[in-house]
């Protein structure tokens, strides 16, 4: 298999959940977890290099993130050097597509979401046409570069991982997979609280790391769902999210810190161009002041829900 042999889904393939059994042991749940995160990440590869939609690079790097959270939550029970390896190397391929994302993310939910004056209209739709033409440079190289042979040994290796390829032959404690997945997720609990104990005395870095952690919990709680009491699961996922949005848009304000660096050629020719980006960062500080109180809100409300893997 050769990266240039996928095939290109008809829409973008969102993450889907595994259906384990409770009489599974921890390995035979992974190849289940890994066919799920793989699959996510091979269906999508082929329409980020042929297709404009955003939403090809945005469920790529969720494969990626969720592949390498399911490594990473298996450490206790498979940890290989192939299995560093390839974490790694998704970690490599993830800060690519990640640079095209982030454009994506300045383009549509930083500068469109704001309604700004009539009078900045031609400036506001410069901003758009320069992030539009950043955004297809980054587009067009990372298409270049996934088209050739670099990225092959990464397409196989996650095409073989659900095999056992790099692990199957590792030894390992013979869990069953339900305490496995409580002991996986009590480890992803402690750094959120950790740090969301002391959430008014976070910096913008920790609020990044807490924003990694709740996710890697997340997606962790995903994998294992269907072995955990459904109603608590459920309902404390729920919760999860809400906060995690509140964090993902806290993100992208912080991410929009940016674009005075990415506009300052162009802003010396316009300089209306300068005030646009100021009036976009100046309304994003008052939304986000508003999303940094309802997270502490929602952070409450998350920390007295029932959790699934008591």
């Amino acid at each position: 298999l050769i990266a240039t042999d996928l095939q290109q889904p008809a829409n973008p393939v969102k993450a889907s959940r595994p259906e384990l059994k409770s009489k599974n042991g921890a390995a035979e749940a992974f190849t289940h977890i890994c066919q799920t995160c793989g699959g996510q990440i091979l269906s999508n590869w082929q329409g980020l290099r042929t297709s404009d939609d955003p939403e090809y690079a945005h469920q790529m790097r969720v494969g990626v993130r969720r592949l390498r959270t399911a490594l990473r939550a298996y450490r206790g029970v498979i940890d290989t050097p192939a299995t560093r390896a390839l974490s790694r190397d998704l970690a490599r391929f993830g800060r690519r597509v990640g640079e095209l994302r982030d454009i994506d993310v300045l383009l549509a939910d930083i500068v469109r979401t704001v309604k700004l004056s009539s009078k900045l209209k031609s400036s506001s739709a410069q901003l758009e046409t320069l992030l539009e033409k950043r955004a297809k440079r980054i587009r067009e190289g990372l298409r270049r570069e996934l088209g050739q042979t670099g990225w092959n040994a990464l397409v196989l290796q996650v095409s073989l991982l659900p095999h056992g390829a790099g692990w199957s032959d590792a030894p390992g404690p013979d869990v069953k997979i339900r305490k496995h997945a409580r002991t996986a997720l009590r480890k992803c609990w402690k750094p959120v609280t950790k740090r969301a104990r002391r959430l008014n005395d976070l910096s913008i870095e920790e609020r990044h790391e807490l924003r990694k952690n709740l996710k890697t919990l997340r997606y962790t709680l995903e994998f294992f769902g269907s072995v955990l009491p459904s109603g608590k699961t459920r309902e404390f996922i729920a919760r999860l999210r809400n906060l995690q949005d509140s964090f993902g848009y806290l993100n992208d304000v912080a991410l929009a810190q940016t674009l005075p660096a990415i506009t300052a050629s162009a802003a010396q020719k316009n300089p209306q161009l300068r005030q646009i980006v100021t009036d976009v960062l100046a309304w994003h500080k008052r939304e986000a002041a508003n999303a940094w109180q309802h997270s502490q809100i929602q952070w409450r409300q998350l920390e007295k829900q029932s959790k699934p893997w008591r």
